[in-house]
């Protein structure tokens, strides 16, 4: 099925929104459709609408398979930012650095004249009105079976072309937007600026300010002359996407010498909250050529997935591989854990080819989940065999211990001192391997959660009857403003944990016993936490808690009911 992701032209809000143009727009739709790549559905391709006002692009859609065209999805909306002189500030406008000094004859710049444009062996070429005998040129081109597309950045000299040849003519490009819908961000945005360099120690790889309440207004982040040296790619991503622009030449290397980012937009709209979505903008400098000839620089406009499945398709994608590093690290809502990013890069790419088997996500999670717990059982029967071994052990010494308790009740000292002694005599320890179970599966969950939180793979992916894994499951529109849909998944989880958590039985000890009343809790607490998070999450905690309540009924068969003495820990199967 042929897919279309709309993806919105984001306008920046800046000084440049202010500039009048006394005459108007030019007469006539400047407005026209272009199509790069294939069309068939399987193959990269993008449908374009370009603008010959400032050559921009106003709107692009992504025509692949993994996008399905769900007119809910919010990234079908398309934008646009009408301007007070009739004109439109679009993505990948050009803007000379110094318009007066460059282009005395035209009061609005190269922003919002119009362009002529052609199409010339599959590109499509804009050429700006002359400029000095000057014409800047912008020429889209796109190769078969890549997300990326081809942008050339010329300046063409006619032959009594009077601009000093040699001269830096400085050009800010304004890179492409992402919607970032508020409903989208799922324990904080993940939308970001991102960029690397390279430098003498290797590349070097930097990340804008997450977009916050306050706006971010060009803050730049990297220069060609600087140490770091040449830039290796610079943009923006949202949950899902990417648009990156990177060298494709030596010259382009030379031309890019400064990438930075604003936040947009200033007031809530589009679903957005403000400043909430980065955007970019890049400085170029070419060399005016001499009369009759040119100057080029060749980029490349990544715009498609944020998966490793894409970033692995060609040799320059592997530039973009940290973007997913940096991804994969817990949300600011867990408190940091050595190899939580480790576990999610891991988890993610053992998903990856579990589907390939399976061919469907939501059974590989599942199918995932079941493996992780059978890992587990050995460790976990082990455990329980020695929980009831010492509980069995703490029911013979249990009068001996009330004796102790209360002899020395007025003495909490020496109480912790006979209790220990008596523990020695009779070697009666808690297992030292209590908690490991627990310890394993956190991580597991951690990474989990924030693999899934921007898996592109599972967007638009149905398993039962949620249509889209990387949102929540649905099952019934309610139209309430707090909870819009009924959530099946996170309802079957809490009752799942529930039950299971309250055939336990509690623990004699009064401090026990208070920890395994509040435990019981929990899962209301997960539940309501993750209630509106990804159902691929919500899969795995209700396949894992199932698991948990067979494997502990098997257990029960085989070794016999827990004692109230051996306390609780190692029960519980919330993760």
């Amino acid at each position: 099925m042929v897919a279309i992701v709309r993806v919105a032209a984001l306008a920046l809000l800046t000084t440049c929104l202010t500039a009048q143009d006394p005459d108007g727009p030019p007469a006539g739709d400047p407005v026209f459709e272009h199509t790069f790549g294939a069309v068939d559905g399987v193959r990269p391709g993008y449908r374009i609408r370009f603008d010959e006002r400032g050559a921009i692009v106003r709107t692009v859609e992504l025509l692949d398979e993994r996008n399905a065209p769900d007119a809910e999805t919010p990234y079908l909306i398309t934008l646009e930012e009408q301007l007070p002189s009739g004109g439109i500030r679009g993505w990948l406008g050009l803007r000379a650095q110094q318009p007066g000094e460059l282009f005395p004859d035209l009061p609005n710049g190269l922003e919002y004249a119009r362009w002529e444009h052609a199409v010339v062996d599959g590109r499509v070429v804009f050429r700006s009105p002359k400029v000095h005998g000057v014409h800047v040129e912008k020429r889209f081109g796109h190769a078969d079976g890549r997300h990326d597309l081809q942008l050339e950045i010329a300046l063409v000299a006619d032959a009594d072309a009077t601009a000093a040849p040699g001269a830096t003519w400085r050009f800010a490009l304004r890179g492409l937007g992402l919607l970032t819908p508020g409903d989208e961000f799922l324990f904080g945005n993940p939308a970001k600026g991102v960029g690397a360099a390279r430098g003498d120690g290797g590349d070097v790889v930097w990340r804008f300010p997450r977009p916050g309440g306050e706006p971010v207004v060009e803050e730049p982040l990297l220069a060609a002359q600087s140490a770091a040296g040449p830039i290796l790619l610079a943009g923006v991503t949202n949950r899902f996407f990417g648009a990156f622009l990177y060298p494709a030449d030596a010259a382009a290397e030379q031309a890019f010498v400064r990438a930075e980012v604003a936040t947009w937009p200033r007031v809530a709209q589009y679903g957005m909250e403000p400043f909430s979505a980065p955007v970019a903008e890049y400085t170029l400098a070419l060399p005016v050529p001499a009369p009759g000839s040119e100057t080029a620089a060749s980029f490349r406009l990544y715009l498609g997935p944020k998966s490793f499945r894409a970033f692995g398709e060609h040799a320059e994608y592997a530039r973009f591989r940290p973007v997913l590093d940096d991804d994969l690290d817990p949300p600011g809502c867990f408190c940091p854990m050595p190899g939580t990013r480790t576990m999610a890069i891991w988890l993610t790419h053992f998903l990856g080819f579990v589907e390939s088997i399976v061919k469907s996500w939501g059974f590989a999670i599942v199918v995932m989940t079941v493996l992780i717990r059978l890992l587990l059982v050995p460790l976990n029967f082990r455990m329980q065999k020695a929980m009831r071994a010492y509980g069995a052990k703490m029911t013979v010494l249990k009068p001996k211990l009330e004796a102790i308790q209360k002899r020395y009740a007025n003495n909490p000292q020496q109480l912790r001192l006979e209790m220990a002694r008596l523990q020695k005599e009779h070697k009666i320890f808690p297992p030292l391997g209590g908690c490991l179970p627990i310890l394993i599966t956190i991580p597991v969950f951690i990474g989990l959660f924030s693999a899934l939180r921007t898996s592109y793979e599972l967007r638009h992916q149905p398993f039962l009857w949620a249509d889209d894994l990387s949102r929540p499951d649905a099952l019934l529109e309610l139209g309430l403003p707090v909870i819009p849909y009924l959530n099946l998944l996170p309802l079957i989880y809490i009752a799942v944990v529930w039950w299971q958590m309250s055939r336990q039985p509690l623990p004699s000890d009064p401090q026990q016993r208070q920890v395994q009343a509040i435990m019981r809790y929990m899962p209301i607490v997960f539940g309501v936490l993750l209630y509106n998070y990804a159902s691929g999450m919500l899969v795995y905690m209700v396949t894992s808690a199932t698991f948990a309540m067979i494997e502990s009924r098997i257990t029960r068969r085989i070794l016999g009911p827990m004692s109230s003495e051996a306390g609780v820990v190692g029960t519980t199967p919330m993760l």
